[in-house]
């Protein structure tokens, strides 16, 4: 997925009234952190916008802490969130 496409996924997220960051990628992946209010939210977008989309796209909400631990082999972003 190119850097456009993504720009344009997460803006028409952000224009749906959902929070959310991107906080680490790769030519394979995608993470998103969002809210766990708007975890649901944004799992049924997604999954309408590209469900045939071979990209995996994990959306999680939590601290970077809690995310390292249940996710360690993502490369996470070293950037505060």
């Amino acid at each position: 997925m190119s850097s456009e496409n993504v720009n344009k996924l997460i803006s028409e997220l952000r224009e749906n009234g959902l929070k959310i960051k991107l906080i680490g990628r790769s030519d394979t992946y995608l993470l998103l952190k969002t809210s766990h209010l708007h975890l649901e939210k944004v799992k049924k977008h997604l999954l309408l916008k590209s469900p045939s989309e071979t990209l995996r796209i994990l959306c999680v909400s939590g601290t970077i802490k809690t995310l390292r631990e249940k996710y360690p082999s993502l490369p996470l972003w070293k950037r505060k969130i």
